[in-house]
C-alpha cells in the first residue's frame, strides 16, 4: 500500500511539474503557473488552499492571484475571506495562443520594416548550422535558382528530402545531378533532372570530396563532404564535422565562380546512367 501511494505521489508531482514548466514556456512566471495549476486541481479555494497545493508562501499568494485575475485566468469570489476558481483551461490556453499569435505578427511586421530600412551588406560567405535550418536553405537554394543547377551528391538522403523541389524546378530549369552511390535508385523520381554517375575524382581538383585526397590529414579525420549545389556564381556546400552537420552558402563572388569551375569539370566528366 505504501509503495503504491509513493508511486502515485511521484507521478502526480512529475505531472504537476510538467504542467508548470509548460505554462512558464507560454509566458507565465513560475509562481503564476504553480498557482494556476493549483487552483485548477482544487476547483475552488482560498489563500490557504492554494498555498498548500502550490507550495507558494502564503504571504505571496494574494499578489499572485491578483495578477492571474488581471490576466483573466481566475475568477475572484465576492466574499470574505477571498476565494478563487480557475477559468476553464480551454479558454485560458486559447487566450494565450491568440496573444502569442498577435505578438508574433507584430514582431514580424516590425522586423520586416526594420529590414527594409537597412542597406544589404555584400557578404559572400554564410555559415549555416542546425539540421532543420540546413534543410530549409537547400530547398530555398533549389527553388530560387535563376541559372541551371548542378548537384554533387555523396549522401543520397538529400535527394529523397528534396525530390519534390527538384522535380518542380526541373520543369523550367536544367538540373544535372552527379550521384556518387547507386544513382539508378532515383530514375523517374526527379522529374526532368539529368542523373549522372560520379566520375573518377582522382583526375579532378575535387578528389577530396570522396576522401581520397584531403588537403590535410586532420581534415580527413574530422570532415566529410555530403552535398554540393551550384547555380551560376552561387553555391552551397553541406558537410559533417565531428558528427555535426554544417553548411556554407556562397553568394556571387570569386569564390562562387571558382567552385562553379571545379564542379563543371566534374559534371563534364560524369556519364549519364544510360551510357556505358
Amino acid at each position: 500500500m505504501q509503495q503504491t501511494y509513493l508511486s502515485s505521489y511521484c507521478y502526480c508531482s512529475r505531472y504537476m511539474n510538467a504542467l508548470v514548466e509548460g505554462l512558464v514556456q507560454l509566458g507565465l512566471t513560475e509562481y503564476e503557473a504553480r498557482a494556476y495549476v493549483a487552483v485548477v486541481s482544487v476547483g475552488e479555494g482560498g489563500i490557504s488552499d492554494i498555498s498548500q497545493q502550490s507550495g507558494i508562501p502564503r504571504s505571496r499568494v494574494y499578489d499572485i492571484m491578483e495578477r492571474l485575475a488581471a490576466k483573466g485566468f481566475v475568477e475572484v469570489g465576492a466574499m470574505k475571506p477571498l476565494r478563487y476558481r480557475a477559468v476553464d483551461p480551454d479558454q485560458v490556453t486559447n487566450q494565450i495562443r491568440a496573444e502569442f499569435s498577435r505578438t508574433a505578427d507584430t514582431v514580424q511586421s516590425s522586423l520586416q520594416d526594420l529590414k527594409g530600412k537597412t542597406d544589404k551588406m555584400p557578404t559572400p560567405l554564410w555559415f549555416i548550422m542546425g539540421e532543420r535550418r540546413i534543410d530549409l536553405e537547400i530547398e530555398d537554394f533549389i527553388s530560387s535558382a535563376q541559372a541551371p543547377l548542378g548537384m554533387l551528391v555523396l549522401v543520397n538522403s538529400f535527394l529523397l528530402k528534396n525530390a519534390a523541389a527538384i522535380t518542380e524546378k526541373s520543369k523550367t530549369t536544367r538540373i544535372d545531378i552527379v550521384v556518387a552511390s547507386e544513382p539508378e535508385g532515383f530514375r523517374r523520381l526527379l522529374g526532368k533532372a539529368r542523373l549522372l554517375r560520379m566520375p573518377d575524382l582522382r583526375t579532378t581538383s575535387l578528389d577530396w570530396l570522396v576522401g581520397i585526397g584531403f588537403p590535410s590529414s586532420e581534415w580527413e579525420k574530422t570532415v566529410k563532404i555530403e552535398l554540393l549545389v551550384i547555380s551560376g556564381s552561387n553555391s552551397m556546400l553541406v558537410y559533417r564535422e565531428e558528427e555535426a552537420r554544417r553548411a556554407i552558402r556562397v553568394e556571387g563572388s570569386i569564390i562562387g565562380l571558382f567552385v562553379r569551375t571545379c564542379v563543371d569539370g566534374v559534371v563534364q566528366g560524369a556519364k549519364p546512367l544510360d551510357s556505358q
